[in-house]
């Protein structure tokens, strides 16, 4: 909904920050070998606010790169 917000947003021919979530597969191995509560695991990471989050079981991160980059065009 976000990234679809941003394009009707933008000047015709634009480009805009498209949000991209990725799952961080280094993060997620190691979150499995050291099962641990998920704030907590996040909190002592120091990740909590710095765009990562868990979502059934993985560790993803979301991060906002220009939409021509993203989608290969622009939008």
């Amino acid at each position: 909904m976000y990234n679809f917000w941003q394009q009707i947003k933008a000047p015709e021919g634009q480009s805009y920050q498209a949000a991209v979530i990725k799952t961080d597969l280094k993060l997620t191995a190691l979150y499995k070998l050291f099962p641990c509560k998920l704030n907590e695991f996040l909190l002592t990471q120091d990740l909590a606010d710095k765009g990562y989050f868990i979502d059934s079981g993985t560790i993803k991160h979301i991060s906002f790169e220009d939409s021509a980059v993203v989608y290969g065009r622009r939008q």
